[in-house]
């Protein structure tokens, strides 16, 4: 077997949610949660850098995740995005 991109042999696998997973997730965010997320920042150069945040669980809601940053603006992920996302 042949080294994969990152020197490995097994290479990066993406990952698939099924339907049922969204009850589990809703279960795991609550009102006041303080989450660790990766965000992608662009800096008009050609790669993207990636910066860490922390966001507080303003509102659970049956398909996303309202959210308030350390600045105060609010932001909304989906259960699998913020999955993908979170540290």
């Amino acid at each position: 077997m042949k080294p994969g991109k990152s020197g490995y042999i097994y290479e990066d696998i993406e990952i698939i949610f099924r339907k049922k997973d969204l009850k589990r997730l809703r279960k795991k965010y609550h009102t006041g949660q303080k989450i660790n997320i990766i965000a992608v920042r662009e800096d008009g150069e050609e790669t993207a850098v990636k910066k860490r945040r922390t966001v507080t669980v303003a509102e659970v809601f049956p398909f996303h995740v309202s959210c308030i940053s350390g600045n105060g603006i609010r932001e909304s992920f989906g259960y699998f995005e913020l999955e993908q996302i979170a540290i």
